[in-house]
């Protein structure tokens, strides 16, 4: 079995990379559509880890740390912290960044 996720990473509103991440085997490949590494997840030349891509996701959440986070979870109806589950929610977007971040892809694959 395999866990797929494609994510779609917008700038602006615009599609400037998919990113594929393979859950079982820690992999990922990112397909950029533009070259200005400015709204890329990555800059160009860049061939991301699994953990680099998990800390950009992460960084596209908030904090669990934060003193609201509880009422933040309650407002877009989650009971725990989940990275992957924020993300769903709210498509990335983070008070920081004009980029977000869908989840489009979310299969378990037989192989």
């Amino acid at each position: 079995m395999v866990d797929l996720k494609v994510f779609n990473w917008y700038c602006n509103g615009q599609l400037t990379a998919v990113v594929t991440a393979d859950y079982t085997h820690k992999t990922v490949e990112v397909k950029n559509l533009v070259s200005d590494g400015y709204y890329l997840p990555f800059a160009p030349d860049i061939k991301p880890s699994f953990t680099q891509w998990q800390a950009v996701l992460k960084s596209h959440c908030p904090s669990k740390n934060n003193a609201f986070i509880n009422q933040f979870l309650e407002s877009i109806g989650l009971d725990h912290y989940d990275v992957l589950e924020i993300i769903k929610k709210t498509n990335g977007k983070a008070y920081h960044s004009p980029c977000t971040v869908e989840l489009v892809v979310n299969e378990i694959m037989m192989m």
